[in-house]
């Protein structure tokens, strides 16, 4: 990310809530409701991408990804990975990482070197989705040192999902498209 303190890309740790960890805690009370698409078109789709990757309709949840840029400030923003449920009573954003816009554009990458970034973690945790189970070790292959994670390894999430859309506002959508 660009750092203006030092005028240059720097390194930075970001934060994540990774969508398997919280879906499988917000579905775990009704694992049904996510599942049942209330539009035909949603269920068709949703259908199709499960032949697609191989997997049985039954227990899985159709979500969509966002991209959003969000004034913060007169002269700054964030960049709002968020994902939503299609659900017609689960309809919610729940953030995936935020990113100080200025720190993702202004080195002039349009944001590639931070999303480069970003994406391998948001689909691995959207990998784990699709398998229905907890992890054993993280995006890097390694052991999870938190008791939390350690204690959910191997353990099956209560629905499975998969990511139907991929939507942003305009400014969002203009720099990761070019």
């Amino acid at each position: 990310m660009w750092s203006d303190d030092v005028c240059k890309s720097v390194v930075k740790e970001l934060l994540f809530c990774l969508p398997h960890e919280w879906v499988g805690t917000l579905a775990s009370e009704d694992p049904t409701s996510w599942c049942d698409m209330p539009e035909p078109q949603l269920e068709s789709a949703l259908g199709d991408w499960c032949k697609r990757v191989g997997v049985e309709r039954d227990g899985v949840a159709g979500l969509s990804v966002r991209g959003d840029t969000a004034p913060f400030h007169t002269r700054r923003g964030n960049v709002l990975f968020l994902l939503w449920g299609l659900r017609s009573g689960l309809l919610g954003r729940w953030w995936i990482t935020i990113l100080g816009a200025r720190s993702v554009w202004r080195c002039g990458c349009k944001g590639l070197h931070t999303l480069d970034k970003v994406w391998p973690i948001a689909g691995w945790s959207f990998q784990q989705l699709l398998l229905g189970v907890y992890p054993t070790h993280d995006n890097e292959g390694k052991e999870f040192k938190n008791p939390w994670r350690r204690d959910r390894a191997g353990r099956r999430l209560p629905i499975r999902a998969g990511i139907l859309q991929l939507n942003g506002d305009w400014p969002w959508r203009s720099h990761i498209s070019s």
